[in-house]
Formats: C-alpha cells, structure tokens, sequence
C-alpha cells in the first residue's frame, strides 16, 4: 500500500504534466515513408516514429487531390534529411510536427501550394497559415482548383 506523501507526488506529478503543455522537442531524421499528405514515418535513432504534421490537414488519399497531395510531400521530403519541431502529441499518442527542409517549413509549403488545409480547429492562432490558405484559394492552386472542394474533416466524417 502506498503513503498518502507518495499518493501526493504521484497526482502532483500528473497534474504537472496535463496543465504544462509539452516543450518544443528539435530533432534531425530522416523521412522513411509518406505515409499521406500530412503524415510521414521518420527514421530517429534508428526506430522508425510515425509523425503528424502540424496545423494542417491534407485530402484522404479517396478524396480529389488527396494522392497529388502525398505524391507532393513525397518529391519534397522522401527519404531527405529533415529538422523535426515537436510541438504537441495527438489523441493517437503521434508526435505532431512542424517539418523543416533546407530551412524551408513544409507544413506551411504544403497549404501555399494548395495541398492542404489550414488545420484551424488545432492551430486558431496561425493567421500565417490561413493568409496562405486565402493565397492558394485566390490563385487556384491544388485542391483549389475545384469549385467546391470539401475539407479532409468534413470527408471523414461523410465516411463514417
């Protein structure tokens, strides 16, 4: 049976830990797979890690553009080098990202293309990225293209 002093540090740990979000973590890898449009499989330390991508989401590969999205990333980012910044975990237990090439943002690369979505529901506060979602849109550039496109959410929920 534990004291109630180690009951204590045990809750007071725990609380520490869901009130403080998680520390940025910085990283090289190498991009393994693609796995879609906004996910990929990194090689860290020699054990592969499957990552979500930050603040966006890319068309489902059954979805318009959704294979031109993952092809996209993968020309990009398959097999490189890349600069990993952890910013959260997701409710999967998936590192969520922010991808970095020859210090190009790829998170922010793939919505200026018009590959994905600004993520808005996670990443309210980025008006960077709904400034270059609003750009794609106005240029027509990827899913843009399509009159009425339908978000990646909307789709998963469609299929449900």
């Amino acid at each position: 049976m534990l004291s109630r002093k180690t009951n204590r540090v045990a809750v007071g740990t725990i609380l520490l830990i869901l009130l403080f979000p998680i520390a940025a973590l910085s990283y090289e890898a190498r991009v393994y797979r693609v796995v879609d449009g906004d996910s990929v499989i990194l090689l860290k330390g020699g054990k592969k890690v499957h990552v979500r991508m930050a603040c966006i989401d890319a068309p489902e590969k059954k979805q318009a553009y959704g294979l031109a999205s993952a092809k996209a990333l993968r020309t990009k980012v398959g097999g490189a080098w890349i600069a990993v910044n952890q910013t959260d975990i997701d409710e999967y237990g998936l590192p969520v990202v922010e991808l970095y090439r020859k210090g190009l943002n790829i998170n922010e690369w793939m919505i200026s293309r018009g590959l994905a979505w600004h993520y808005r529901q996670y990443c309210p506060d980025r008006e960077d990225l709904a400034y270059l979602e609003a750009r794609a849109r106005e240029q027509h550039k990827g899913l843009w293209k399509d009159p009425a496109p339908v978000a990646p959410w909307i789709f998963r929920d469609s299929e449900r």
